[in-house]
């Protein structure tokens, strides 16, 4: 049973101070000299020194503290004094101490003066300790006072606590039976003391579950306390675990080992590091739980049972136990290996079984404990056969399980895969390369022992396909993989033959998520899949020696295989842009611009006549030539530096001119003027008066010319005048017609046809309003004009803007 003390609440080394002045008469304290004017006050004591506030004080000086004792003991303790009002504490002299209990303090100078005493009150400290726990080896508790010290005498030895920061303590000693007493002191070193008897309790300990096995015991879903540990006796030897071991629910850890015993039984038990010890039980020695041991696939190969091999790894299970054989018995006879210690792995070998045979594999330990399992026989190519499409010419080619390998029989030599390395891995068989229709003999097999009969297929798949562009100096191709093979990385060279020569080409993978592959996936203006079951996975580059278009070459890929696939192309020409300005009948020169470099040829021909001339720098060029008849057919061609080419035709077009008739021509007028653009000299002028046509050959070549032709005689008001352009070969490039007006005014009494003939020419509209009187509209600009006729003439009119 614990001791439940009383607890005080008094703060440790807290004093009282009642301070009294000797006398209080104003006249006095005026004649006080000294000493005797000092005032002392805020007096407080603990065990080793006193401090207090002294003021009045007009000198720094050197002063005396005087202790005095209820009894009349004193105590002389010499300080300094540095200003008129200070707090200052004095020690004990000599390392000596203050007991409790009540106390006269003043303080006198050197010359005996003395100022008025205080008295204080010093209690004791209260030193008992409080949530004590008494176990058979140690004590607990807290204490208020962290330089306290706590002792405990058993027989004739004294045991001292271990005082922690936060006032906890423990104190040890020699194990003690529950239900002994022990007294406890707790004291501060100055006189202060508090002793406690407590009564020595068992501590509760959990009984934990636990396995005993040949060579160690096991803690099955269980935790112990932090001070506690498990213990067992074994062929009279002590075995302990560590202290908190712990294990989850529902499973089991080791925590006792020891040598192989042969016993029936051990002794376990529990202990606390307080020193409780639970009962002795006595358990009985189980067999191993072999069943237990992980049973699982080691780096090589899957755990199973096979045709005619077994592979596995036995790890050992939470308690350390782990089989070292593993045998079986087919027909009578035992089949057995060995495990190796190191890795726990095995292979048993025995007489091939078929796919789904029961069989029993059964595992021991060195001292007769075993743990049988039964598995089926697996054959991993039971259901397996190879695809015809992966029959290629020079390879077959195909993902196998782990250990799997391709074996091929072609003119009765046999060729073997490498052996997959991986679960799913792609494997190769090489052969000489064989023709399209040929038969091949082909079967698997793998490490573990699984198999397939052996067949014969067909070789009828091409495993790839090329489209190729050729420039005169360089070939860009695609190369696609059939879709049983677009997987698998492309690994050769591709070279081109060109008369009789090679030149080698670079390769690599395409972006098949980029646009890029378009461009050799369709026929060119096609949408159409160029080779259906196929996929364009790489690309290849290569240049050579200047070519003509149109030449037949030679593109040959070799794969890693051995594979050879050759397809021809033929050079395409590469046309650079080629612009052809406007050629005319009045045109000089023939000017243009093309894409091809500075320097590359032009070939202009103009019936049965050829110009040349170079490409300038940017792409330009012009050749000066005759005026031609109009309806003549022109060719340019340009062929740039890597024998590209390129041509227009087109036809010389007929020139155009403007004539344009200056001002108004009245019946009075006697010439007429006009403005001619784009004429050129040597061109005839024809105007054409009515009947008579006047005639004038251009003499100016400017580019607008102004020509004055005077009328005899003049024409009469209506005549039609009419202006044709004639270029030297007789083709017609402008004209323009205008008539003869009277003149530009309407007024009364003109006759409606003279009316028409002025400038103002012929009405919007004419309305019959009845009565014998008609009315024009007439428009001009924002101005309207209204003309009423009447027989023939006009009366009136009304004109508004």
């Amino acid at each position: 049973m614990k001791n439940i003390h009383k607890l005080f609440t008094t703060l440790a080394c807290i004093s009282l101070l009642f301070c009294f002045p000797l006398t209080t008469n104003a006249s006095e304290e005026s004649e006080a000299i000294g000493a005797a004017a000092w005032e002392i006050n805020g007096v407080s004591m603990n065990h080793q020194s006193v401090t207090f506030n002294i003021e009045n004080v007009r000198q720094p000086q050197d002063a005396i503290l005087v202790v005095s004792e209820e009894r009349g003991d004193k105590i002389e303790i010499p300080f300094s004094i540095k200003s008129a009002v200070e707090r200052i504490t004095v020690a004990y002299p000599d390392g000596g101490w203050f007991t409790d209990g009540l106390y006269y303090v003043w303080v006198r100078d050197l010359e005996g003066n003395r100022c008025d005493s205080c008295f204080v009150h010093f209690w004791p400290h209260e030193m008992s300790l409080r949530y004590v726990n008494a176990y058979p080896c140690y004590l607990t508790g807290e204490t208020r006072y962290l330089n306290a010290d706590i002792t405990a005498t058993i027989g004739f030895e004294e045991y001292k606590a271990e005082i922690q920061n936060d006032g906890t303590f423990i104190l040890r000693y020699p194990r003690l039976e529950p239900g002994i007493y022990i007294s406890v002191t707790s004291t501060d070193g100055y006189g202060c003391s508090s002793t406690s008897r407590y009564a020595i309790e068992d501590k509760f300990i959990s009984w934990p579950s636990v396995t005993v096995f040949r060579e160690g015991i096991a803690l099955d879903g269980h935790h112990l306390s932090s001070d506690e540990r498990v213990c067992a006796e074994v062929d009279g030897v002590l075995y302990y675990s560590d202290y908190g071991v712990s294990c989850p629910y529902l499973e089991t850890k080791p925590i006792i080992t020891y040598p192989l015993t042969t016993a029936e039984t051990v002794t376990v038990w529990t202990e606390s590091a307080c020193g409780s010890i639970s009962k002795k039980i006595t358990r009985t020695v189980e067999d191993c739980a072999l069943d237990t041991c992980s049973y699982s696939s080691d780096a090589l190969y899957k755990k199973g049972v096979y045709p005619s091999k077994a592979f596995g790894t036995v790890k050992p299970n939470v308690c350390g136990q782990v089989p070292c054989k593993v045998s079986t018995t087919i027909g009578g006879t035992v089949y057995s290996a060995n495990i190796n210690p190191a890795s726990g792995s095995y292979v048993l070998e025995y007489p091939r079984q078929k796919h789904g045979t029961s069989i029993t594999l059964t595992f021991s330990d060195a001292h007769g404990c075993s743990c049988p399992l039964k598995y089926k026989v697996t054959n991993e190519f039971h259901e397996w056969n190879l695809y015809s499409s992966s029959i290629l010419p020079s390879r077959i080619t195909t993902t196998l399980p782990l250990g799997g390998r391709i074996v091929a029989e072609v003119n009765g030599k046999v060729y073997k895969s490498n052996t997959a390395a991986s679960a799913n891995a792609s494997v190769t068989v090489k052969y000489p390369q064989q023709a399209l229709g040929s038969k091949i003999k082909a079967w698997l097999e793998s490490d573990n022992s699984s198999f397939t009969n052996p067949q014969q297929y067909v070789v009828q798949i091409q495993p790839y396909e090329i489209n190729a562009f050729a420039k005169t100096t360089s070939i860009d191709g695609g190369i696609f993989l059939h879709s049983y093979y677009d997987n698998e990385p492309f690994s050769g060279s591709v070279y081109v033959e060109i008369a009789g020569k090679r030149y080698p080409c670079k390769v690599a993978k395409l972006n098949y998520e980029s646009k890029e592959r378009y461009k050799y996936e369709h026929e060119e203006d096609s949408y159409e899949t160029l080779y259906p079951g196929y996929s364009v996975k790489y690309k290849f580059q290569g240049s050579f020696p200047k070519a003509q278009p149109d030449t037949l070459l030679k593109v040959v890929l070799t794969d890693n295989y051995g594979y050879t696939f050759t397809k021809s192309v033929r050079i395409k020409n590469q046309p650079p842009k080629l612009r052809v300005n406007k050629v005319t009948s009045d045109s000089t020169k023939i000017t243009g611009s093309t894409s091809a470099k500075s320097g590359s040829l032009i070939e202009i021909w103009i019936g049965k006549k050829k110009y040349t001339t170079k490409v300038k720098k940017g792409g330009s060029f012009s050749k000066k030539i005759k005026p031609q008849k109009a309806g003549k057919s022109v060719d340019v061609w340009v062929t740039d530096k890597n024998n590209n080419y390129n041509c227009k035709f087109l036809r010389i077009k007929q020139a155009t001119g403007k004539i344009t008739l200056k001002g108004k021509i009245y019946q009075s007028s006697s010439s007429i003027s006009m403005s001619i653009t784009n004429g050129k000299k040597g061109e005839r002028l024809k105007l054409s008066v009515g009947f008579k046509t006047y005639s004038k050959k251009l003499k100016s070549g400017k580019k607008r010319q102004n020509i004055q032709i005077s009328l005899n005689p003049k024409a009469s008001a209506g005549t039609v005048i009419k202006a044709v352009l004639y270029d030297k070969f007789g083709k017609r490039k402008g004209s323009a017609q205008t008539k003869v007006y009277i003149g530009d005014t309407i007024y009364t009494g003109m006759s409606a046809h003279d009316a028409q003939l002025t400038t103002w020419g012929a009405p919007v509209r004419k309305n019959d309003w009845g009565g014998g009187y008609l009315q024009w509209v007439y428009r001009s600009g924002g101005s309207t004009l209204y003309v009423y006729i009447q027989n023939g003439r006009v009366v009136s009119m009304q004109r508004f803007s």
